[in-house]
């Protein structure tokens, strides 16, 4: 707003006329204006539902013979009437040669009816969406 405003005084001195130095309208138009746009903004950018986001998670560890060999991570996250879990596991061991697995999978509830479901994995990627029941 200052550029503009810097730019029109110049513009002024430019055709030879006289700079306006009534500050208080100047200020009153600003004011005018950002009286209209603060509550738009503050409506466009809230939530209108107010209901918090939960997020549960809870991880396990994968172990033989007091070795950690990997993990699964589980997340469960509540937002409106939609359930999200998420899984992710890692998988590290040896059998003639050192082997790795991992995945990752998401599973989308909405009024209780699977929309989607998401898996990544080391062999393989599944993506399934649904409008109705799986």
């Amino acid at each position: 707003m200052l550029i503009i405003l810097t730019l029109h005084i110049i513009n002024r001195f430019r055709k030879g006329s006289e700079l306006p130095i009534d500050i208080n309208k100047i200020v009153d138009r600003l004011l005018m204006k950002l009286k209209y746009v603060i509550p738009f903004l503050l409506i466009s950018f809230t939530n209108g539902d107010n209901k918090p986001e939960t997020l549960e998670s809870i991880r396990f560890e994968i172990e033989r013979k007091s070795m950690v060999l990997g993990y699964i991570d589980l997340q469960k996250l509540y937002l409106n009437e939609t359930t999200t879990y998420k899984v992710q596991s890692e998988f590290n061991t040896k059998y003639l040669i050192d082997f790795k697995a991992s995945s990752k999978a998401t599973y989308v509830y909405e009024n209780g009816k699977c929309t989607l479901i998401e898996g990544v994995g080391s062999f393989y990627k599944v993506k399934l969406v649904k409008n109705n029941r799986i």
